[in-house]
């Protein structure tokens, strides 16, 4: 097999994945769905919730127009087995009866015959998508809560500020993806250059050091008094924003 092949499938995905967050984000940072979709504003739900449900739709007529092209362009033949099959890809032969398809044990067990650095290999990943999971989750509620200092549970004043860190969050992770797609494009070529283990140990370098920086700005608007309530420095926001966008980097590789 050409492992080259496998570089530029994981950059063709990262690419696609990039263009479907842009538009999701895209959406995401509109304040006006509301007005385009008028019948989300109630008396139970006010803009913000209107906005959140309008991009629900959105997301639920993409996803069904999206289904029913893959369903109806795509053909698939059907595939006809016997109990030994053999001819392609100079496969073994096997018997379909006495080759059920592996369990979790058997999963688990097979990790008894991978080598060390394979091993390590997947420590590494597991721990680098643990790392991901809280960014990917909680990236708006931390520009909302820790940058713009807002709670989207307060008073109007404070419920405002928590939503327009929301937004401003998204707009982050719009050019997140940015980066993510653009880096996408050179990643087969770097990693063909300099070597996939080298490339993968210099993204989670990247992505460590984002998370630290995150930290730190934390910290430090922790300490600070807003001049207008809700209006962090520009400075805060700038760096927040670029700790977003450069995270797409690592979430390319």
């Amino acid at each position: 097999k050409d492992p080259r092949r496998a570089h530029r499938a994981n950059a063709y995905y990262s690419m696609f994945m990039a263009v479907g967050n842009i538009l999701g984000f895209a959406t995401g940072s509109y304040s006006l769905w509301f007005k385009i979709l008028p019948f989300t504003l109630t008396t139970a739900c006010g803009i913000n919730c209107a906005n959140l449900k309008s991009a629900f739709l959105l997301g639920v007529v993409i996803l069904a127009l999206t289904t029913c092209m893959t369903l109806t362009a795509a053909d698939e033949a059907p595939l006809n087995v016997s109990n030994h099959v053999v001819e392609n890809y100079g496969q073994v032969a096997f018997d379909e009866e006495e080759s059920p398809d592996p369990s979790f044990c058997e999963l688990l067990g097979s990790l008894r015959y991978l080598s060390q650095p394979m091993l390590l290999i997947m420590l590494v990943t597991g721990l680098m998508w643990l790392g991901w999971f809280p960014f990917l989750l909680f990236d708006t509620d931390w520009m909302g809560r820790e940058v713009y200092k807002g709670v989207p549970s307060g008073s109007d004043a404070v419920h405002n500020y928590y939503y327009v860190g929301v937004r401003m969050g998204a707009f982050g992770l719009l050019l997140n993806s940015v980066v993510l797609g653009l880096s996408s494009l050179v990643v087969e070529r770097v990693c063909r250059k300099w070597g996939t283990a080298l490339v993968l140990g210099i993204s989670n370098l990247i992505m460590s050091f984002c998370f630290w920086i995150m930290l730190l700005i934390s910290f430090i608007v922790s300490k600070m008094q807003f001049h207008d309530p809700g209006i962090p420095p520009k400075g805060i926001v700038v760096a927040a924003l670029g700790i977003f966008s450069l995270l797409g980097l690592p979430l390319a590789v």
